[in-house]
């Protein structure tokens, strides 16, 4: 019996989010000793990703599951399109 592209899709979803999850699991951990000495456990900020030159942006999709899984209090808002 073949899958169908929605099952493929969620699969492959559900395979990046892992990966993404593992991998933030081996970055952090315990976190960084200078950080968590100097920056409050409540900050909080803002951000922008600028480019000074024109490309292609790829990857948002992935962004925005790292970032989901750091915080639900996340956003990330794209001003431009993937690929």
């Amino acid at each position: 019996m073949s899958r169908t592209t929605t099952e493929r899709d969620t699969e492959l979803y559900a395979a990046i989010a892992d990966c993404v999850r593992r991998a933030l699991e081996e970055d952090i951990r315990t976190g960084d000793v200078t950080t968590n000495s100097i920056v409050p456990v409540d900050a909080r900020l803002r951000g922008n990703i600028v480019a000074k030159q024109s490309g292609v942006v790829a990857g948002l999709e992935v962004a925005t599951m790292v970032f989901e899984q750091l915080s639900k209090d996340v956003t990330l808002t794209a001003n431009v399109n993937d690929g």
